[in-house]
């Protein structure tokens, strides 16, 4: 499907020939002029090196845009800038009417785009530089400076490129002014919905899912006093036809889900001799089935999008613990289920990483104390004595950790348990 540009862009293309060096030098002064100007840029560079795309990235920094670099792979006929075999010089096709008429093969077919990353102006764009419009303006008629030929392309309504993916801070969706999706369930309180808050304010719209759609109620409006948007969602995750209800609605409500936060969890602490079927089974079935469960309904929209992320939450317990050999072993399978997800998804630009939080100070650790017997202020500085940061964690200090990972700076991390336990654990 076509995807939109917001607001008015041009569009810097080079050629892959001799003397690159040099025309990676007048493409990143053009880059820097039109951002200057305070125009969106759309970079085409096939294969750049890592010091070329870091370069880019340093112009949006210094600009104060968000910049990612672009990797173009495009067969002849389907793409935005293609290389002229005869010539080895650029040519830019899609530029202006034109635009409009072109039909881009999905990367799902394996043609067209492979990554196209988008820069956005500044909400208050400056004054454009000297040369800049100029620039843009010439390119525009029909310059053939492929160096650093920009192109005024559609305005904000006019279909761009298939694929088009906007690489800033703002999380938004396919080159489209609507934000990215995440799911993050057990999202009524704790981590989750510290976690949920975190994500709406770094930008995505989130679906606050828990077993009570009137429990998710207070964290969705948490988010949205701040100026997010959310959506509540009941479903128990260990339930095949309430996840993949759950999923249609949020696709319906908010839009196609690229990040996954599993975090929905239960306990059932026991000594081995004294834990029932019921324990057992609840505890696997919440923990590793439900994020099995979620993450199979939730995968193939981050698979048509080429672009996902999936944290698990896993534990210290993992390693063991008295009294929860339900529990280790969920959160322990969560470390394994993470790293296949990693190895299986990871050609479809998804990633899958894992958090094993240690002492969080929430309902379930107050619990927890409870059935100890223990007043809670009691097993926090009890706690504290063992961790080499001599404090206990909040639940912000694990949604800090999940922006990370489903950040696009975290796009080489896959398939890593991350111990945020105050000190090491494994």
């Amino acid at each position: 499907m076509a995807a939109h540009l917001a607001g008015t862009h041009a569009v810097v293309s080079k050629d892959h020939w001799p003397n690159a060096r040099r025309r990676e030098a007048r493409q990143q002064r053009l880059v820097a002029e039109l951002l200057g100007a305070g125009r969106s840029v759309v970079v085409d560079n096939t294969h750049p090196a890592p010091e070329d795309r870091a370069a880019l990235v340093a112009l949006g920094h210094a600009a104060g845009v968000p910049v990612r670099a672009v990797w173009l792979d495009t067969p002849p006929g389907v793409c935005l800038a293609r290389n002229d075999a005869r010539t080895g010089r650029a040519r830019i096709p899609l530029v202006g009417i034109h635009a409009t008429r072109a039909r881009f093969v999905p990367p799902s077919a394996g043609e067209g785009f492979d990554r196209v990353d988008v820069v956005r102006p500044a909400p208050a764009p400056s004054a454009a530089l000297p040369g800049a419009a100029d620039r843009v303006t010439a390119a525009a008629t029909g310059s053939r400076n492929v160096s650093g030929a920009a192109r005024r392309a559609p305005g904000p309504t006019a279909p761009a490129t298939a694929g088009i993916r906007d690489e800033g801070n703002d999380m938004t969706e396919a080159g489209t002014t609507a934000p990215r999706v995440a799911i993050v369930t057990g999202a009524a309180r704790g981590i989750g919905a510290a976690t949920a808050q975190r994500l709406a304010a770094d930008g995505f719209a989130v679906a606050v899912l828990d077993l009570d759609e009137g429990s998710a109620k207070g964290t969705v409006e948490a988010i949205e006093a701040a100026g997010g948007r959310a959506l509540a969602v009941g479903a128990d995750v260990s339930d095949t036809a309430q996840v993949e209800a759950a999923i249609e609605r949020i696709v319906t409500e908010l839009g196609p889900p690229t990040v996954l936060v599993n975090n929905a969890g239960v306990l059932r602490d026991n000594m081995l001799f004294k834990m029932s079927d019921s324990d057992w089974d609840i505890v696997m079935n919440v923990h590793l089935k439900g994020a099995f469960l979620m993450t199979r309904a939730a995968q193939k929209h981050m698979i048509d999008a080429k672009w996902g992320r999936i944290v698990n939450l896993s534990s210290t317990s993992a390693l063991g613990n008295r009294g929860q050999a339900n529990y280790s072993t969920a959160k322990a399978g969560l470390q394994g289920f993470t790293k296949t997800l990693a190895i299986e998804l990871g050609k479809f630009g998804v990633t899958a990483n894992a958090i094993a939080p240690g002492f969080i100070e929430t309902e379930m650790t107050k619990a927890t104390a409870d059935r100890m017997g223990i007043p809670f202020d009691d097993f926090i500085k009890g706690a504290a004595s063992q961790i080499p940061v001599a404090r206990t964690g909040k639940p912000e200090d694990i949604a800090h950790l999940v922006s990370f990972f489903v950040s696009e700076g975290a796009g080489f991390v896959s398939g890593q348990v991350v111990y945020a336990a105050g000190g090491p654990k494994a």
